[in-house]
This record gives structure tokens, C-alpha cells and sequence, in this order.
């Protein structure tokens, strides 16, 4: 019989691995496209190449997550763990478990860092959407800057040309009187 659990896990890691897979896919033809400088300044394509490339690395994490995930449950280390506590359970006075106990132990130290290690994946996966919401911002507030800069020397140009205009009319107005 198929437990919940199961039929939870798989759903999580193909959607896990699914979709890293395919946005890591993305961001590499991105990489391979910003290679070739074609219509970008140099600011926005450095920024283009650090994203695609933050957001890569998120995805390979996401598949290693998603394949140590399918890991635990096609090797049974879950399984595992809970055969481990129930034998430990059972054999809580029996002193010749010694060395079994040390066995269990070893073996949960092990599943322990073995979870440790994909918790830190978790945590890498979320600082790198957050330095990446952070760099969209800086870049987003130094165009914003840089556009208004440059809307600002146009009215002043539109504005020095409007006065010209303005004397030449004026000019020609009192030349003619």
C-alpha cells in the first residue's frame, strides 16, 4: 500500500527537481546568450551575467536538495531511523545493546548531518533569492538615478533652446518695428 508520506515526498521532489532543472536550463542559455555583447552596456550585462548566474546556482541546489530528498527515501534512511528508535525503545534494559546502541547512534549522527546538510541547502537556496532581490533593487535605484539624471539635462537643454527661440522671435519682433 502507498503510504501519504510517499505519494508527498515524490510530488516534492519532482516539482523540486523539475523545476530546478528547468530554470538552471534557463539561466545557462542566458549565461551562453550574454557571452556575446549584443546591444547591452557594459553595466547591464555584468548585472545580466551575475543574475543568471546567482540564479543558477540556486538551481543546481534546488536539484541537489531534490536528489538528497529521493536519496533518503529510495535508500531508506528514514525507514531506517524509525526501525532504529523502536529497537532502542525495546532494548532500553537490555545491557548486551550496548554496541547496538553505538551502531544507532553512529547512524543517526549520521542522518542528523545528513539533514543539517539540506537544511544549509535550504538556507543557501533563500540568502541567494535575497541577495538576488537585493541587486535587482541597487540596480533598479541606480537607473531610476541614472534616467532621471538624464531627464533632468534634457528639459535643461529643451529649456536653454525654448529661451533661444524665444530671443530670436523676440528679435525679429523688434527688428522689425
Amino acid at each position: 500500500m502507498i503510504h501519504l508520506e510517499s505519494i508527498v515526498a515524490s510530488a516534492i521532489i519532482l516539482f523540486v527537481v523539475v523545476f530546478g532543472g528547468y530554470f538552471g536550463w534557463k539561466q545557462w542559455k542566458n549565461l551562453r546568450r550574454l557571452r556575446v555583447p549584443a546591444g547591452l552596456d557594459a553595466d547591464e550585462r555584468r548585472y545580466q551575467i551575475r543574475q543568471s548566474a546567482r540564479r543558477l546556482a540556486t538551481c543546481v541546489l534546488m536539484v541537489a536538495l531534490g536528489a538528497m530528498i529521493a536519496g533518503s527515501y529510495l535508500t531508506g534512511l528514514n525507514n531506517r531511523a524509525s526501525t532504529l528508535r523502536q529497537a532502542e525503545e525495546d532494548a532500553a534494559n537490555d545491557a548486551e545493546a550496548t554496541a547496538a546502541r553505538a551502531a544507532q547512534r553512529r547512524y543517526l549522527n549520521f542522518l542528523s548531518i545528513y539533514w543539517i546538510c539540506a537544511l544549509i541547502m535550504i538556507f543557501a537556496m533563500m540568502c541567494l533569492a535575497l541577495f538576488d532581490l537585493l541587486e535587482i533593487r541597487r540596480f533598479g535605484l541606480r537607473r531610476l538615478s541614472q534616467m532621471r539624471t538624464e531627464q533632468h539635462e534634457a528639459i535643461i537643454k529643451e529649456a536653454a533652446n525654448w529661451r533661444k527661440r524665444q530671443e530670436e522671435q523676440n528679435g525679429e519682433q523688434n527688428g522689425s518695428q
